[in-house]
């Protein structure tokens, strides 16, 4: 397990079916220590979305009652057109596989992020480099660990920050299942 490497994504979209588009996408390649090695920020021109996705009203409500750091963040300073985007997560993870090896976890909320990120590969035509086999999920862990205690820092639903603290709360997850392991 000690040389286990992990990469924790998360996404920012306009809403929460498969469907959704996706405006960031940012991760973080780690260790089961925590050691943060690697990380990407990606952010979309929302005017660059193309055709094809289903943008949630209610996640539109949602995003209009998150704090305005966070709404300037991810709605205001993307320069990527949405394809881009993609294309540079996907030579990114496709780096670190070269970089570091095929053995990989890919963490995240299962049923959220890994179906709409497929999807919108998909629908812009870009190769999705992460295999099924690989991803793992938060909830799970939080099932098997309990309660895992991490102080959160920077700008809650800003992808990156996000990440940030979810490579926290996946080692702090370790940490409590391994003794029962």
């Amino acid at each position: 397990m000690n040389k286990q490497l992990n990469v924790t994504f998360d996404l920012e979209t306009l809403g929460n079916s498969s469907q959704a588009p996706i405006v960031q996408v940012a991760a973080v390649l780690f260790d089961n220590h925590g050691q943060i090695l690697e990380s990407v920020n990606l952010k979309a021109d929302l005017k660059t979305i193309p055709q094809g996705f289903v943008v949630n009203f209610e996640t539109l409500k949602w995003w209009f009652e998150q704090s305005n750091q966070a709404i300037k963040s991810v709605m205001t300073q993307g320069k990527l057109t949405h394809t881009e985007m993609l294309k540079e997560f996907m030579k990114w993870v496709l780096e670190i596989k070269d970089n570091y090896g095929k053995d990989i976890s890919y963490w995240s909320h299962a049923t959220f992020d890994p179906p709409i990120l497929s999807n919108n590969f998909k629908v812009a035509g870009v190769y999705n480099p992460i295999p099924f086999r690989a991803h793992r999920d938060i909830r799970t862990l939080t099932h098997f660990a309990g309660f895992i205690d991490v102080k959160r820092s920077g700008v809650a639903h800003d992808a990156i920050d996000d990440c940030i603290y979810q490579a926290k709360y996946i080692t702090k997850g370790f940490k409590l299942i391994k003794p029962i392991l």
